[in-house]
């Protein structure tokens, strides 16, 4: 009898491995259905245009997507992640349209937006897609310690600051590919004329239309980062160029002092001969810092640093390159 129930549990034990073993495969590929799905499109390039309207209360942002089908045979159900784990930051208003703002038509649920692809998307393989939309805090941000150095929307400082994981999800991305580069892209900023800039990419113009200004900038050539950021704050820009040609642009306080100036700006240029002579020369020659009241975050060619770098005596182990 003893013999018999030991048999008897023995076959219950493999059985409940064999259906755990079914379980993991079928969710396994099921996983990689999804996967495969989701990989069925690519963004090509990004245009992005983001405004500071003057009650400064929100971000508003106009996102346009060049789609790629890259399965004639893919579905006609597109799925982008929009502000996934934006602790703090709500988008709201959410529009979709192609590029003529007909409107298409779109399902949201939590920060998946789904929308129907029009027949000829895929007759083309390649469309452009609209997305319309507001970054707004909700109840959270006050409460979560880091929400004001990722985000902020005041009279004298706006900002989404890409040295923080969860705003690289602040534009729309396709679903799959959170962490994909960037493709080429251009960020269009139209802020009150009172601001200068600080953005992800190559500053490529500056218009001024009476109160406004529009600030256009680009990816660099040879590289795009993994997020898009700026920094929009009442500073002065200033520009110092060694004669390698390396340029390093200053966002500053009034009361900056220019020995710090000299200073940073030395240590910066001398790291980056530091570093290509150990490990070879690097595609361009310009580097951005700003002064930030929220401390220091590195980003890609550019990185913020604390007021007081700028506006006190710099001592010993002050400056942490």
């Amino acid at each position: 009898m003893k013999l018999k129930l030991t048999t008897w549990i023995g076959k219950l034990s493999f059985g409940f491995v064999i259906i755990c073993l079914i379980t993991l495969l079928t969710s396994n590929s099921k996983a990689q259905e999804n996967e495969q799905k989701e990989r069925q499109f690519e963004i090509t390039t990004y245009k992005i245009w983001a405004k500071i309207p003057d009650s400064y209360n929100r971000i508003d942002v106009r996102a346009l997507l060049n789609i790629k089908t890259l399965f004639v045979e893919s579905q006609n159900d597109l799925n982008i992640i929009l502000c996934k784990d934006f602790i703090g930051v709500t988008p709201i208003n959410i529009r979709i349209s192609d590029e003529k703002e007909s409107p298409l038509d779109f399902t949201q649920k939590d920060e998946i937006v789904t929308i129907k692809l029009p027949d000829k998307y895929y007759r083309k393989r390649i469309g452009k897609i609209l997305v319309t939309y507001s970054l707004k805090n909700n109840k959270e941000y006050d409460t979560d310690q880091y929400s004001r150095f990722a985000f902020e929307v005041s009279d004298t400082l706006c900002h989404i600051n890409a040295a923080i994981t969860r705003t690289d999800n602040w534009y729309p991305k396709l679903a799959g590919h959170l962490n994909d580069r960037l493709p080429e892209f251009h960020l269009v900023l139209n802020v009150p004329s009172k601001f200068d800039v600080m953005a992800s990419g190559k500053l490529r113009d500056v218009e001024s239309n009476g109160t406004r200004k529009t600030y256009t900038w680009q990816n660099y050539p040879e590289i795009t980062d993994r997020s898009l950021y700026f920094f929009v704050t009442e500073q002065k820009r200033i520009v110092k160029t060694y004669p390698d040609g390396f340029r390093i642009v200053m966002y500053i306080p009034e009361d900056a002092i220019e020995e710090n100036l000299q200073y940073i700006s030395d240590v910066i240029h001398k790291s980056f001969c530091f570093f290509e002579s150990r490990f070879g020369k690097v595609a361009g020659n310009e580097y951005k810092i700003m002064a930030f009241p929220y401390g220091y975050s590195g980003l890609y060619r550019s990185m913020t640093a604390p007021m007081i770098l700028f506006t006190a005596k710099i001592v010993n182990n002050d400056i942490y390159y």
